[in-house]
């Protein structure tokens, strides 16, 4: 079974306790129904309208049959886990999109279209070091003048690693 949200739309500024969003619900490479989370508290809203009853019975079964969700332990709170359904497939899948958009990775990504992007072994975890592009593009000249200028210190040019940059 293969879901997927389309068209999310996240509103922060509703976002009390839960993320209060609203998209479209897709199953198996057609749109099935929606869902809605009002961000205060409550539990994730999802309606299949769109499909048989046959098939939102064949969804039953399978989810069913699955392990719970198991969470990791945080600062906040032990790890925990509860039976799969489908508001926590849902849950998961926005929780996906906003660290995809919101992540580590999209801040990386944000800031190696501009800048070539680096780290030293001596800066602490989190910092990151910048220097413009030559003309927008990460060039081999400024790749020679990073390993000349800090040789062994030099532990991390983030532009290697990130995808969809002009690097």
């Amino acid at each position: 079974m293969r879901f997927q949200l389309k068209r999310i739309s996240v509103n922060e500024r509703l976002s009390e306790e839960t993320i209060a969003f609203a998209a479209d619900v897709w199953w198996n490479g057609r749109k099935a129904g929606v869902a809605r989370n009002s961000g205060q508290g409550g539990g994730t809203d999802v309606h299949l309208h769109l499909l048989k009853r046959e098939e939102r019975d064949a969804i039953d079964r399978w989810i069913a049959i699955q392990p719970p969700r198991v969470y990791p332990a945080t600062e906040q709170s032990p790890s925990f886990s509860v039976p799969l359904s489908l508001d926590v497939i849902v849950d998961d899948l926005v929780d996906a999109h906003l660290q995809e958009k919101h992540g580590e990775a999209a801040q990386k990504r944000k800031w190696c279209k501009k800048n070539v992007v680096f780290r030293l072994k001596t800066d602490p975890p989190g910092r990151y070091r910048t220097v413009k592009k030559d003309n927008g593009v990460f060039t081999e000249r400024q790749r020679a003048w990073l390993t000349r200028t800090y040789g062994d210190q030099l532990e991390e040019i983030v532009n290697d690693s990130v995808e969809g940059v002009n690097k």
